[in-house]
């Protein structure tokens, strides 16, 4: 999702915000049909819109708080690129930021978290 998102912001006209309405609303829809395919789940709205906390394993613990770090490093190390394309993209191209690069990276590593 978080690559489509980033495709459609550098390769569309369509606005950034709409573009994520539209494939958040998408993917929404499509989860809830695969999820409604297995018979043996019994579906329930408030589990699909905010999860459960009680279910949180600590594997999904360890793993989040490993993601964080790999996160953290990685903006801490490009933290003036990131800030340079926030504010001036067209700038950041021309100072040779590869931004491609890092918008899709920074993307997929929060969609990863």
């Amino acid at each position: 999702m978080s690559t489509a998102l980033t495709y459609i912001k550098q390769n569309s006209t369509i606005s950034f915000d709409s573009s994520i309405g539209i494939l958040y609303s998408f993917f929404f829809a499509v989860g809830i049909l695969i999820i409604s395919g297995i018979s043996s789940y019994k579906p329930d709205l408030m589990s699909f819109l905010f999860g459960s906390l009680l279910s949180t394993t600590w594997f999904e613990v360890i793993y989040s708080f490993a993601l964080f770090v790999i996160v953290a490093i990685f903006v801490a190390v490009t933290y003036s690129q990131i800030v340079y394309i926030t504010f001036d993209i067209e700038g950041a191209k021309v100072r040779g930021v590869n931004v491609k690069f890092l918008e899709y990276f920074l993307n997929i590593l929060w969609g990863l978290f």
